[in-house]
């Protein structure tokens, strides 16, 4: 379920009408995510993204940035994929109930104690520089309190106005590498390598 994800850093491209060097806001992106469970694939969303990119205009490239989203901020099409995300995600299983149980319920995780998120953001840092011309980007993955490096593909795409953008990556995350676990569903597990596709819009001003 780490879908996260997402995911998300991507919004890369609202360097690209800037004129001169200087600090991106990120907090206006929207993200989606499709990822699979049981026997379909679902779509997940988010708009409260938040952090920053540092641009060069002089040299056309993008020297470092940082996203964060909020995992409870998510929103699954479906209540159950939803639950177990949060618990995945964001529980710490050396305390909770989790995995050995089940402890979301209506949606929601207790707000205190041990079945409260520990975990609450899943956060992607750029390694940069990085430039429109390149196809893959190197990032940093924090999710479930454990960092990885990981090399992505991206697809870039700027409106005719250059005042929107859409970003495209489809790849696998291995949720091994951060201990995330994810119960049965149906007697059907989770692969270790799931496969998430990643769209991100918005606004280059």
């Amino acid at each position: 379920m780490a879908m996260t994800k997402i995911i998300f850093f991507l919004s890369t491209l609202l360097f690209l009408t800037t004129s001169q060097a200087g600090e991106l806001s990120l907090n206006d992106a929207k993200i989606q995510l499709k990822v699979p469970y049981t026997m379909g694939t679902h779509t997940l969303k988010a708009s409260q993204l938040s952090g920053s990119l540092q641009w060069s205009e002089s040299r056309q490239q993008l020297l470092s940035g940082e996203l964060i989203l909020a995992v409870q901020d998510i929103a699954a099409d479906d209540e159950t994929l939803r639950c177990h995300l949060l618990e995945s995600l964001t529980l710490d299983y050396t305390k909770s109930d989790f995995p050995k149980k089940h402890v979301c319920e209506g949606d929601k995780l207790p707000l205190e104690g041990k079945n409260a998120p520990v975990y609450s953001n899943i956060k992607v840092r750029l390694a940069g520089p990085f430039t429109l011309t390149d196809n893959a980007v190197l990032v940093e993955w924090e999710i479930h309190g454990v960092k990885k490096e990981q090399t992505l593909p991206l697809e870039i795409k700027l409106s005719e106005d250059k005042k929107t953008f859409t970003l495209k990556a489809n790849f696998k995350l291995k949720r091994s590498d951060f201990g995330i676990v994810v119960k049965k569903f149906l007697f059907i597990d989770a692969d270790d390598k799931l496969p998430i596709e990643v769209e991100i819009t918005g606004d280059t001003q």
